[in-house]
């Protein structure tokens, strides 16, 4: 099985994320994880469990690369009925709508009709990089056992 790991950055922080999570995930399943930036991938490759993630910029909206994704997703109005997703987010806590972007994806994900496997993750980036890895460490654990049955 591939569980594709789809991310929009603006700094690069979001695509270190997203290869942490497919470490940790093929570490825990007998799968491959595949990171892919969705500036070279349309929304019509998303397979039937995907992960997204993106960093929140300004003050809660989505970085230029996911809102076109999202954007694109929401104009060709794909259905995405049997998609199972999960969510990760990148903002600061410093920001009254911390990891906004991962808010506005849920909410477009859901709209079309995927079901969002829970929790999404929100990384605060002002943390430590030790506390960062181990949230996804934790949120890896949690969404591992639904995986299992993809």
């Amino acid at each position: 099985m591939e569980l594709p790991i789809y991310y929009a950055t603006l700094t690069g922080q979001t695509t270190h994320v997203a290869q942490v999570i497919s470490n940790y995930i093929q570490c825990r399943l007998p799968i491959t994880a595949p990171t892919k930036d969705v500036d070279e991938h349309t929304p019509d490759h998303l397979a039937s469990y995907s992960i997204f993630g993106c960093s929140t910029y300004g003050t809660g909206d989505p970085n230029p690369a996911a809102e076109l994704f999202l954007e694109k997703l929401a104009k060709d109005n794909l259905s995405l009925d049997g998609l199972s997703v999960a969510l990760f987010g990148l903002g600061e806590s410093i920001y009254p709508d911390f990891c906004g972007s991962v808010d506005v994806a849920e909410k477009t994900f859901r709209a079309l009709g995927a079901v969002i496997i829970q929790p999404t993750l929100k990384l605060d980036m002002l943390c430590s990089g030790n506390e960062i890895n181990e949230q996804i460490k934790r949120w890896v654990d949690t969404i591992t056992p639904k995986l299992r049955h993809a």
